[in-house]
């Protein structure tokens, strides 16, 4: 979504940090990127004190930083880290999926999570990178929030954004286009079944196929 002015009806920090974060998830703001209080101020058309909350949640979030010359710039995402976040989402997705299994999805649940996964199908029928890899942060964030486990739904976020940020920044994105939306569909049903292990199973197959490299 471009960056364009607030209506003033929303809760300024809140927006600006969620318009933030979804530019810098998309590629539309760029790893070493200068943010300032008063261009963004300008750009959004809210004053720069929600502006610079937000950017104090985006530092926090490590999806900001300081450089050695103290300016905001947008943070970069390397292969160690990234690496360290494969390595603890081989755990913790699978524990997601088995949850979530356990406790049960509503139809509502079900039918949100099925769409993210047609959506992401359709997506990488068409090319469509922004599509596929923002419906794919969505599957794994709402399926862990329908766990009711705040920690661990809060844990895959981060990690989620991290490896959406990887992807999105590479040289060549399309070449990270696969099958994941078929792949969150029978993790689906797993879960529909309330087979918790079955569901787990797959989702470790899944995360282990997304990027082999970094976990072999």
């Amino acid at each position: 979504m471009a960056l364009q002015a607030l209506k003033k009806r929303e809760s300024f920090s809140d927006k600006a940090y969620h318009m933030l974060r979804e530019a810098i998830l998309t590629g539309e703001l760029k790893p070493g990127e200068q943010l300032t209080e008063e261009a963004l101020s300008a750009q959004l058309g809210i004053s720069r004190t929600p502006i610079r909350s937000a950017l104090q949640l985006l530092t926090a979030m490590r999806l900001t930083e300081c450089d050695a010359r103290g300016r905001i710039i947008v943070s970069d995402v390397i292969d160690s880290e990234v690496r360290d976040v494969d390595l603890v989402r081989l755990r913790i997705e699978p524990l997601s999926a088995q949850l979530a299994a356990e406790r049960g999805l509503t139809e509502v649940q079900i039918k949100e999570l099925r769409g993210y996964c047609h959506t992401q199908t359709r997506a990488a029928a068409e090319e469509d990178l922004t599509t596929f890899f923002d419906y794919g942060y969505r599957f794994h964030n709402r399926l862990a929030e329908f766990t009711g486990n705040h920690f661990l739904a809060e844990m895959i976020g981060r990690a989620s954004m991290t490896a959406v940020r990887y992807l999105m920044n590479s040289e060549t994105p399309s070449g990270f286009i696969d099958n994941s939306g078929e792949e969150h569909e029978r993790i689906l049903e797993y879960i529909i079944a309330r087979d918790a292990a079955g569901a787990a199973a797959e989702m470790e197959h899944h995360i282990r196929s997304a990027e082999p490299s970094f976990l072999e």
